[in-house]
């Protein structure tokens, strides 16, 4: 009797749509908040002439949250990522900003000009 080996296969994350993906790093974020520290960035910025709001969220652990993100995010059809990005961008949030910022650096290679104009349009949020 002959045995055939199996070959090891890594289980496939389940691809998260968008609005779902949005919601929890939202929930992630707000689970993370420290006020002690969401005031210290507020006053800091205050100091320099910003507005801002933030959740206080270390950066040592931000940056953990959007790495544990990125392949969810290199899931998404580009423009998916733009709009996902542009949510981001519009809330106010430093993280949001921050999170913002990961998905267009993860998008760099796929930009051609025709994407100018949209970029163009989140200089406006």
């Amino acid at each position: 009797m002959r045995t055939t080996r199996r070959k090891h296969v890594k289980p496939k994350r389940v691809r998260m749509e968008m609005e779902e993906l949005y919601t929890n790093i939202i929930r992630q974020l707000e689970k993370r908040a420290n006020a002690r520290i969401a005031e210290r960035k507020i006053a800091k910025a205050k100091y320099f002439g910003v507005d801002c709001k933030c959740y206080g969220i270390e950066e040592s652990e931000e940056s953990e949250l959007i790495r544990s993100y990125l392949e969810d995010f290199r899931q998404l059809r580009l423009e998916e990522r733009f709009e996902l990005a542009k949510k981001f961008y519009a809330s106010g949030f430093s993280e949001h900003v921050n999170f913002g910022d990961a998905i267009l650096t993860l998008s760099l290679d796929e930009l051609t000009p025709d994407h100018y104009r949209f970029l163009d349009e989140l200089e406006g949020t």
